[in-house]
């Protein structure tokens, strides 16, 4: 079958119509309902053995439980890498005693799982107490 193009931008938008269409295909199978459940799961599950991890300062269970491009941020816009969330010093300033996070929120994108919520937190930072719930 041979295609008439009148110019090198038509090869480049049905390219792009293909890829889209490739694209489609490969995310609707990605993102099948039963798989993308699964995930959420294991990501909470996951996030639920983070905390317990921060609160019980058990950091050989927190390393081997994130993943090496985990970023974590926090209410107040600090972001934490997976080096500076298992970096022991790091957890002299900030220190929980208590993680109860409600109203979970999932979102997958491809690879990329993102998690939100609410939660009321304690410890301390900076040598300093804190009992706060954020949502």
């Amino acid at each position: 079958m041979t295609i008439k193009l009148k110019s090198t931008a038509h090869l480049y938008v049905r390219l792009l119509l293909l890829a889209a269409v490739i694209n489609f295909v490969a995310c609707k199978e990605k993102s099948h309902p039963i798989h993308q459940e699964t995930v959420r799961e294991d990501l909470i599950s996951t996030f639920d053995k983070k905390n317990k991890c921060l609160v019980d300062d058990n950091w050989d269970t927190l390393k081997s439980i994130l993943h090496p491009e985990v970023i974590y941020g926090h209410s107040n816009g600090w972001f934490q890498s997976y080096d500076d969330m298992v970096e022991v010093p790091a957890h002299d300033a900030l220190a929980y005693t208590m993680i109860k996070a409600d109203d979970i929120d999932v979102k997958l994108f491809g690879q990329t799982g993102i998690i939100s919520g609410a939660g009321h937190f304690a410890g301390q930072y900076d040598k300093k107490d804190f009992d706060i719930y954020l949502s």
